[in-house]
This record gives structure tokens, sequence and C-alpha cells, in this order.
């Protein structure tokens, strides 16, 4: 955690330049950090995968993230989260509670993501958290889930892994383009047609 350590100086007498000092207090906050890797079905990682985080269910609330290194920081503005040659992408600053990751791009050949992925932290602390002591123990323990399931942790390195699975599908031309149009064309031709000639012979 990230320890902060404070003390107070005062007087009680201001005809005199003679002051006091409270002890020294020290507290410390949790952030988390979700390790995740995107693959298919025959344990393939996929790169370029792209994703957004988000507050709420409905994904109208969203964290924004921006890449620093190999570790995507909170930032003002939010930008892609998108998994490398390796399949994977770090979240770094988290805090405990409820997100949903959203795929926004799957790779090429695959299914996006029907639904946001929703992911639980709960860390567990010490039961005196005012009695904490510089460089002292404040997390017990560190539990995470996605989707109802339980993932791997580390309490230690405040982490939880998430493993993304995308299924391989067949990818269509967009609806407004004019291939699209002619196939739709002369596959209506051809039942027309059809359809004609059974009339005649019959």
């Amino acid at each position: 955690g990230f320890e902060n350590t404070v003390r107070l100086e005062f007087s009680n007498d201001p005809d005199s330049s003679q002051t006091g000092f409270t002890p020294w207090d020290t507290v410390v906050c949790y952030t988390y950090r979700l390790n995740a890797v995107k693959h298919n079905e025959n344990d393939v990682k996929l790169a370029g995968a792209k994703f957004r985080l988000y507050l709420d269910k409905d994904c109208q609330t969203e964290l924004g993230f921006a890449k620093h290194g190999d570790v995507y920081l909170p930032a003002a503005d939010a930008q892609d989260i998108v998994t490398d040659d390796e399949g994977l992408f770090r979240l770094d600053g988290l805090d405990q509670g409820t997100y949903w990751l959203r795929e926004v791009q799957a790779p090429a050949g695959y299914h996006k993501l029907k639904d946001p992925i929703e992911i639980t932290i709960t860390p567990g602390f010490v039961d005196d958290r005012h009695a904490y002591v510089a460089g002292g123990q404040g997390l017990t323990d560190l539990t995470a889930t996605a989707g109802g399931q339980d993932l791997e942790t580390d309490p230690i390195q405040t982490s939880a892994n998430l493993s993304v699975l995308n299924r391989t599908g067949s990818v269509l031309p967009s609806t407004g383009s004019g291939m699209t149009i002619v196939l739709f064309a002369a596959a209506a031709g051809l039942a027309v047609t059809g359809l004609w000639m059974g009339r005649r012979r019959g």
C-alpha cells in the first residue's frame, strides 16, 4: 500500500516561539491491479482486442485509462485498453469495488463479447486499521471474481488475474457495403426466377 505519515506542530502560548508536536500517525491506502490475458479456444494469445472499463452495468460511467509503458493507469481522458502481442493488458490503480469490463472490438475473425464482464475486488484488512504503524500489515487477504467465478489473486502484489476467451466466427461485410447489396440482389433475383419457372411448368 501507499503510506502517508503526518504529525502536527502546535503552540499553546502566543507569546512564545516554542512549539510542540503530536505523535506521528501513519495511514495506508491500497490500490489494486488487474492482469488480463485474451486467448481463443486453443489458448492462442490474441493481440489487438480493445476494452473499456465502467462503473455501471449499463456502461454509461466510464473510467479513463491511458497507457504508460506496459501498464494502463487512471487518466482524465479515456483510451482503448488494447491487448499486446502476447494477448495481455494490465490495469493499475483500481479501487476496491465492482467494475464492468466491456470489449469494444474483438480481434479480426473473432466474435466480440456480447455482455460486459462484471469484476469485483474485495480486500480484507486487519481488525484495527487505526493501530497501523509505518511498515506494518494492513491488508490481510484479497479476493476477486469475474462473472461470479473466483479469480487467482496475490495479496502481496495486490493483483488479480483475469482470463478472457474469444471464440472464432465468420466476419460478414457491413450491411451498407455495395458488395452486400449486390449479393442480396442476386440471391433475390434467383429466388424470383425459380418461383416464376416453377409456376410456368405447373
